[in-house]
């Protein structure tokens, strides 16, 4: 027996009709969870595909310029102050967006002979607030001299600083912005970045040759207060 198209033409509905019929009901289904880091995913993927392709294209080119922006911003800035208070700015900084997180370079022109970066001693740290409960549970200087310090309570709340010196180099701090709450403010008068993510927030900030990385679980204006209330003590 020979099997023409207009054969296949003709049973095509009864044959799509038996598969259907041996597939679950949507009963049956089980349900399934996805973390929240896929949904984010395919919220932004959706987000995309709505968009035209020119309009994406736009978007990626406006990413990839923001850091020379905001470089071009800073050193701008840099070259109208006066000699006095350009050597002042001990630490630079380039801010780059991406998709997922927020890079900050600090950069510092001084030099291991200006600092004696082999015999730099950290400035001591006290903090003039710490949260109800709250024992410090780690306190240590890292083989490249970063000074870590931690607290915590037993209900599993925290608070970590990190404590870093820029000298003859750079230093790149990480926050994960992607969805997050992103704002720019101050601590005590000095330029500071707050981000609050997943009930866990996060604050930097520079002082003098200095980068503080605050970041735990109190609230973001707990978290503040415990930036504003921490004393150093310079030799």
């Amino acid at each position: 027996m020979k099997i023409t198209d207009e054969m296949l033409f003709d049973h095509a509905a009864e044959a799509r009709n038996i598969w259907l019929s041996t597939l679950p009901s949507q009963e049956e289904i089980p349900a399934v969870s996805y973390s929240k880091s896929f949904e984010r995913k395919m919220r932004k993927l959706i987000k995309e595909q709505r968009r035209s392709p020119q309009m994406n294209k736009i978007l990626c080119y406006m990413k990839r310029t923001v850091a020379a922006v905001l470089a071009i911003v800073i050193f701008t800035f840099g070259g109208f102050m006066t000699v006095d208070a350009y050597r002042e700015k001990i630490v630079e900084l380039v801010i780059r967006v991406f998709d997922e997180f927020t890079q900050f370079s600090f950069f510092s022109d001084h030099s291991k002979s200006d600092i004696d970066i082999d015999n730099f001693v950290q400035p001591e740290i006290s903090f003039g607030y710490i949260p109800d409960g709250m024992v410090e549970t780690e306190n240590r200087i890292t083989s490249t001299g970063r000074h870590f310090i931690r607290y915590e309570n037993e209900s599993g709340s925290f608070f970590q600083l990190t404590q870093t010196i820029v000298a003859d180099g750079q230093y790149d701090a990480v926050m994960d912005t992607e969805n997050s709450d992103y704002t720019v403010g101050t601590i005590n008068g000095i330029e500071a970045f707050f981000n609050t993510k997943n009930g866990q927030n996060t604050i930097i900030w520079t002082e003098t040759n200095m980068v503080y990385k605050l970041f735990g679980t109190p609230d973001l204006d707990e978290l503040k207060l415990i930036a504003e209330k921490i004393e150093i003590f310079s030799e």
